[in-house]
Formats: C-alpha cells, sequence, structure tokens
C-alpha cells in the first residue's frame, strides 16, 4: 500500500439522535457508542479501521463518550445539536486544521469486515482537487434496504422494492455507502451553490435555523462535480434494529 492513506484525513461521523434504534438507542447515547453485549461498539470499530488518528464530528454533549471510547489522538469538530449529515460535513470543511488535504467522510454505523479494498481502491484512482469522490459498493445480493446508484450522469436510487433492487444490479448500479472523499474547498463550493442559507448557518453557528438534510439530498444528488469509485467490500449499513441485530448475529442483507 503506498503512503496515499496516511495523507487523507480521516473523519468519523457520529452525531445522531438516538431514534433509529431505540429502544437501544437513546439521545444520550446512540446507535455508533453502544457497546452491545459488552462488544465493541461500532464508534470504536470503525476508528480501529484507520490507518491514522480521526477527526471526531459529533455533538457536543457526546463529547465524554467520545473520549471514553477513543482509540488514540483526535481532532474534534463540535455541533450544538445533531441536524443530520448536510451540515456536519460542512462544519468540518469549515473548521478543519487540514484545509488542503482530502478529507475521507465515514459514517459510524457500517459494518466492514475488511477495509483494505478500500485503500486499494483509493490508491489505484487519480483523485480530482474539485471532485466529490463517492464509493459505491459492488452488491453481493439484491437488497430493498440500500440506496443505488448509476448511470452517468450519475443518479441516486431510494431504498428499492427487492425486484427493482435486482433490476438495478442487472444494470450494473452500486450501493450507495455514504462515504465521501473529497477536499473541503470542493464541498464549500457545492454547498455555496445548492444549499448557501445552510452555508451561512452554519458559519454564523445559528443551529436553529437549520433544515436537517442528509449530505447526500443537499449536495451528493444536485452536484455537477461528484465521481463514483466502485468497491468491492463485505459491507453492510447498520441502520435499524433490524439490522443492528443481523449483524450483531451474523445474518444475511435480507
Amino acid at each position: 500500500m503506498t503512503r496515499i492513506i496516511e495523507r487523507i484525513i480521516p473523519v468519523l461521523l457520529c452525531g445522531g439522535e438516538g431514534k433509529r434504534l431505540r429502544p437501544l438507542s437513546r439521545a444520550s447515547c446512540p446507535k455508533p457508542f453502544i457497546r452491545f453485549f459488552k462488544c465493541k461498539s461500532l464508534f470504536e470499530q470503525s476508528w480501529a479501521r484507520l490507518v491514522r488518528d480521526p477527526m471526531i464530528v459529533t455533538r457536543h454533549d457526546l463529547l465524554p463518550l467520545v473520549e471514553a471510547q477513543a482509540l488514540g489522538r483526535y481532532d474534534v469538530i463540535s455541533e450544538p445539536m445533531a441536524k443530520n449529515t448536510a451540515p456536519a460535513i460542512i462544519k468540518t470543511c469549515l473548521e478543519t486544521p487540514y484545509p488542503e488535504q482530502f478529507h475521507l467522510f465515514m459514517p459510524t454505523d457500517h459494518d466492514i469486515v475488511d477495509i483494505h479494498p478500500l485503500w486499494d481502491a483509493i490508491n489505484a484512482t487519480v483523485l480530482g482537487d474539485d471532485m466529490i469522490h463517492l464509493f459505491g459498493i459492488h452488491p453481493d445480493a439484491p437488497s430493498s434496504r440500500y440506496g443505488y446508484i448509476g448511470g452517468s450522469p450519475l443518479r441516486f436510487f431510494e431504498k428499492p422494492s427487492l425486484q427493482k433492487a435486482r433490476d438495478y444490479i442487472q444494470q450494473g448500479f452500486l450501493w450507495n455507502s455514504g462515504i465521501v472523499l473529497a477536499k473541503p474547498r470542493a464541498i464549500l463550493e457545492a454547498a455555496r451553490i445548492h444549499v448557501p442559507e445552510m452555508l451561512s448557518h452554519v458559519e454564523n453557528n445559528r443551529y436553529d435555523l437549520i433544515e436537517p438534510l442528509s449530505f447526500d439530498y443537499a449536495i451528493l444528488e444536485k452536484s455537477e462535480t461528484i465521481v463514483s469509485i466502485p468497491v468491492s467490500l463485505k459491507w453492510r449499513d447498520v441502520g435499524t434494529l433490524r439490522s443492528y441485530l443481523n449483524y450483531r448475529f451474523g445474518k444475511n442483507h435480507e
């Protein structure tokens, strides 16, 4: 493996509200921090996959949990409240101490058995300074639990029926991993074009005025500077109570 990965800033997104996994999760302990049956949390597992210490993006009141589960040194971007991934990523790009380096934004509710294919995909890609790179996972089975990306220009498809998922796979579409690689300036330029009001509110710390939006919806689905990078990973988005229990007990996607 070349040294490019060690020059990329990993950013772990873990500032949720604890709603999607109730009753296991709660506002004071969202899904990434749950140590279910004394297993390592998803946050700890996400950190352990990295090759350098990360930046952490989380709610201010969750900082004690981050400190308790930290596996090393880290930089922190603290939000006053959870407003989904678009404001979190924009705030990171505004406040990062490393504005000229690529940042790899990674949700912390993913199960990835072997991260090395992702590093290999990054090493094999000519990265564009002004582009936003989105990783697409080669599906290993049709699933109605994931969004799909495909086509040219790149299109986004929400969680489909199982039959539609089969059709997408036949067309060569990929699962939308939600893992994004970009330089801060590329994301901020896209934010100026597509969500200028949100950008202004984040810049002025007016989180009470921000409409909660995912980064997909706010930026990726609208941007003309996005490219997809296909990667083969044994990967699951552990986004619901059902998928979390399947993840813990070794079940399949459906």
